[in-house]
């Protein structure tokens, strides 16, 4: 039953329309990341598989309280995270996530 929902998971993930990224709370890091996310900006999976290039990626006058949101969320003094997020692709184009 397990192996098979985890396929299940799989399937979702990988296929889903919207770009998604698993993240350990526990240490802020990136797990793993969709198709979705990897051409929504334009990167690999293994570009994406750093925070650093979340914040390289992520508009510059957002990246402060960007930061400031998701590190409440890995301490616990959020249980939610969801914003309006402003990313600048690879090749400089200005996208907008939800």
């Amino acid at each position: 039953m397990l192996r098979e929902s985890e396929q299940q998971f799989r399937a979702i993930f990988n296929e889903a329309g919207s770009g998604i990224t698993l993240v350990d709370l526990a240490s802020g890091a990136p797990i793993e990341n969709n198709r979705a996310l990897q051409t929504m900006l334009g990167c690999s999976r293994d570009e994406l598989s750093r925070f650093e290039t979340f914040d390289e990626l992520t508009c510059e006058q957002d990246r402060e309280s960007d930061a400031m949101l998701f590190r409440e969320l890995c301490d616990g003094n959020r249980e939610t995270l969801r914003e309006e997020k402003h990313f600048i692709r690879r090749d400089g184009r200005s996208v907008w996530a939800t």
